[in-house]
């Protein structure tokens, strides 16, 4: 069972209040996709807040500052850098991501904050990727009685932008990330959107000689290899990995 709670925040921007809501609990089950997006049973879209004032978003609206106004009222930030989704949620995480890179760059607001939430590449990477997810689910899915249409194509072309975006910045969290099980995750994600973007050749010509220490990335570059010689660009989950055509490798060192 999933529970969401309403709170009152106060924008760090402009300084209105808004009611805001939080995850209090979430019972949810299903692998998640190949690109570790989690199981549909997962809110993950309720992890951002939007002052619906001033229209900045981040993971907590009361972190920020007054000087990012000007930001906020730009074309990049308004057009979402010129993807510009129908959908409000990948909206949102575009937003996101374009404020995380905006502070990112302006580190000299830090001055004037104090919080533990960090502006990162990171960030950027998740805010885009997530709102391919939510471009994704306009895509494909049915809509029911009075509910919003959206062009199914556009939300396609969106899902691939915000994937391109996303294999802009991830050969860099690739060569900094410490931790080779992560790095190897990382690794397996940008198959997975090299895939989902049609560069077939790109995957098979990157991942055909590579070895991995980790035996579920090992079997997922296996999985996606296939995919690529094949020329699919679906979205496939965990469970769509036949274990015994792939299965585990012993792990190695």
């Amino acid at each position: 069972m999933t529970k969401i709670v309403p709170e009152l925040a106060r924008c760090a921007v402009c300084g209105k209040g808004n009611e805001v809501y939080n995850l209090a609990s979430c019972s949810h089950f299903g692998s998640c996709d190949l690109d570790t997006r989690p199981s549909e049973t997962f809110p993950f879209t309720i992890f951002l807040q939007r002052c619906e004032h001033c229209g900045y978003v981040n993971t907590d609206i009361t972190v920020g500052h007054s000087s990012i106004k000007d930001f906020l009222n730009s074309e990049v930030y308004k057009t979402c850098d010129g993807i510009d989704p129908e959908v409000p949620e990948a909206r949102d995480f575009i937003q996101y991501a374009l404020v995380q890179s905006y502070m990112k760059v302006h580190t000299a607001l830090f001055d004037f904050m104090d919080s533990d939430i960090e502006f990162s590449q990171e960030n950027i990477f998740w805010g885009f990727l997530n709102a391919a997810w939510v471009c994704d689910d306009a895509a494909t899915h049915e809509p029911e009685e009075d509910e919003k249409i959206y062009d199914r194509e556009l939300c396609r072309r969106n899902a691939i932008e915000c994937r391109k975006r996303c294999l802009d910045l991830i050969n860099t969290l690739i060569v900094k990330e410490q931790d080779q099980d992560q790095r190897e995750t990382l690794s397996g994600i940008k198959a997975d959107l090299l895939r989902r973007t049609a560069q077939f050749d790109a995957v098979i010509a990157e991942y055909e000689n590579k070895i991995f220490r980790n035996p579920h990335v090992d079997q997922v570059i296996r999985f996606e290899m296939d995919l690529a010689k094949a020329r699919d660009v679906n979205r496939y989950s965990m469970d769509h990995i036949d274990a015994i055509k792939y299965p585990l490798k012993e792990k190695t060192e």
